[in-house]
């Protein structure tokens, strides 16, 4: 029996881990090729050795190639995953990374930066997603980010907004989803972050101790909230016939010369 193929997870910062997924993945008996790219670990050309890919978050912008060269070719790994249909999961930058990847557009939040615990609210279509359709009603999610995906990528589907009406889940194709919070993390890798200055528009806002602290007390809610999600996204990529292992490199072109809209407290 061939032995099964890792998950590809590429890591943007320390400060940004895997964080539930790692034992979730042991759950699904599922092995992630965890990828430190800001401390030099090389991604692969291509996803022929890997049967999926995870993009994590971190505090960079997705148009930030230019000083993390990695991120152009985690865009290019993306394209790959939906051409060849091998299962794609991006979390908040790597949601947002992906979404430029495909041609969609990433811009600041109208509404501000956003930091806390906030309510996930499915559309009808997330109820017959592959993945998605485990979110119950009174689904929530982490979020600290100050960017949002402006513009859905061409045939991308929306799945869930927040009450402003801005994206929180997408499924680029047919295998490829992006969730613009972090169900990943847990109190102690949000305590971390909290080491960050509250961005001027959060003003008012939460603080970083009071969120900590909220998240402390729901960390079981909100494991058992997306824990299902995450398994039925690792069965995905164990289901035969997915993903041909092809060795094709797709090329990009320099992105665009736009800057984060927020870039030290982005995550």
């Amino acid at each position: 029996m061939p032995r099964a193929r890792p998950i590809l997870v590429v890591q943007h910062e320390g400060g940004c881990p895997p964080g539930h997924l790692l034992p979730w993945a042991h759950q699904c008996n599922v092995v992630l090729d965890v990828r430190a790219c800001h401390r030099g670990a090389p991604l692969p050309p291509s996803l022929s050795e890997h049967s999926g890919l995870i993009l994590l978050g971190g505090e960079m912008g997705a148009y930030d190639d230019a000083r993390h060269p990695w991120l152009s070719a985690a865009k290019s790994l993306v394209i790959q995953s939906v051409i060849q249909s091998i299962p794609f999961l991006g979390l908040c930058l790597g949601h947002q990374l992906a979404a430029v990847a495909l041609g969609g557009r990433v811009g600041a939040n109208p509404e501000g930066p956003s930091r806390g615990i906030f309510p996930v609210r499915p559309l009808a279509l997330a109820g017959h997603d592959p993945i998605m359709a485990a979110l119950p009603a009174n689904a929530a999610v982490v979020h600290w980010n100050s960017d949002v995906v402006t513009t859905v990528p061409g045939g991308a589907t929306v799945l869930a907004r927040d009450a402003q009406g801005q994206v929180q889940i997408l499924r680029f194709a047919e295998h490829a989803w992006g969730i613009q919070g972090h169900p990943e993390v847990d109190a102690a890798i949000v305590a971390g972050w909290g080491r960050d200055p509250a961005p001027p528009a959060a003003a008012g806002g939460p603080g970083n101790d009071d969120i900590v602290a909220l998240l402390e007390t729901r960390q079981d809610e909100l494991e058992r909230i997306w824990r299902p999600v995450a398994k039925l996204f690792f069965a995905a990529t164990r289901r035969p016939g997915l993903g041909p292992g092809g060795r094709s490199v797709v090329p990009l072109p320099p992105p665009p010369n736009t800057p984060s809209v927020g870039r030290i407290h982005h995550r």
